[in-house]
């Protein structure tokens, strides 16, 4: 694929050439610094949307970057990009499908003088409601390589931080959407919940016993485990002694995610050693073999999204 790069000479004689412009009197409205495009457009549904190109240089354009509790993707573009302007919908698509679930950005490489003129009218036609900025800079190298050290310079550039501002995602070129999507679907997706449950039968009519032990062990280990963010939460549920009935208590452990329960065994062991260094507690003198039988383990896992 041939990529429209960004010629820093031509852009720099385009500045130049703008600054006489304005000398001349012809373009003072665009040769004030921080000097915004105003335009008014409507999206596909017929909404008015706020077209304000805000300019950035390499010290405004720093603040966009970090991401606020979002993911955050940003597109950086021209309207003579060619391939800029070909993925243009899809970017729009992607802005439709994730509003209000992340942040989205798209920064143009336009020349000033434009930003009333092409950038305004091309968003406008596009219907976009992406927040646009224009970069205003002298030294666009400085501002791509504090980026990403994957963009050489070329058009399009898109980058997709998660919520604590890893890169995730860059790409110099037209972006591979389905890629995009499936990483963001992993980032705005709560991890995955994880509930053992534990069905246990008590025998020989150790029902005391069996209720002592849970409540000074089991119970114990879990509240402390919820102190240190081992768990999410637990449940212990003991039938009526005499009930005709498979099974006679359920213990439930809940885990925030799939990573919390792979490190339950090694941590819960290290939290026994700590707890109870010469054993559990026991009632009767006797071992948890002797009043019950563990009748069922069952891992469950849920997903959700926000």
């Amino acid at each position: 694929m041939i990529l429209n790069t960004i010629d820093i000479g031509r852009r720099v004689s385009k500045i130049l050439l703008f600054a006489v412009v304005f000398l001349l009197g012809t373009s003072l409205a665009y040769a004030q610094g921080g000097a915004d495009g105003v335009g008014n457009g409507t999206d596909a549904g017929g909404k008015k949307v706020d077209l304000n190109v805000v300019q950035v240089d390499e010290e405004s354009i720093k603040p966009l970057l970090k991401p606020n509790g979002k993911p955050l993707l940003i597109n950086f573009w021209a309207t003579w990009c060619e391939p800029c302007r070909e993925e243009f919908p899809e970017l729009i698509g992607i802005d439709k499908d994730y509003e209000g679930k992340i942040d989205f950005l798209i920064i143009s490489l336009d020349d000033p003088v434009e930003i009333n003129r092409d950038v305004t009218k091309f968003l406008g036609e596009m219907g976009s409601t992406m927040k646009p900025y224009l970069l205003r800079t002298l030294d666009e190298t400085a501002v791509i390589g504090s980026i990403s050290k994957d963009w050489q310079g070329g058009l399009p550039f898109t980058v997709l931080y998660d919520s604590d501002g890893g890169i995730k995602y860059a790409r110099q070129g037209k972006i591979k959407e389905p890629v995009i999507r499936g990483l963001l679907e992993q980032m705005i997706s709560k991890p995955s919940n994880v509930t053992v449950t534990e069905l246990v039968k008590v025998i020989n009519g150790r029902y005391q016993e069996a209720e002592f032990y849970y409540r000074n062990n089991w119970m114990k280990l879990r509240d402390e485990a919820i102190k240190r963010g081992y768990i999410e939460s637990y449940e212990l549920m003991i039938g009526k002694p005499g009930e005709s009935q498979e099974f006679d208590i359920i213990l439930i452990t809940r885990f925030s995610d799939r990573r919390e329960y792979d490190l339950a065994e090694s941590r819960f062991r290290d939290l026994i050693k700590e707890m109870f260094p010469v054993g559990p507690t026991r009632f009767n003198d006797l071992n948890p073999d002797d009043f019950r039988k563990s009748f069922a383990v069952k891992i469950a896992s849920s997903m959700g999204s926000n």
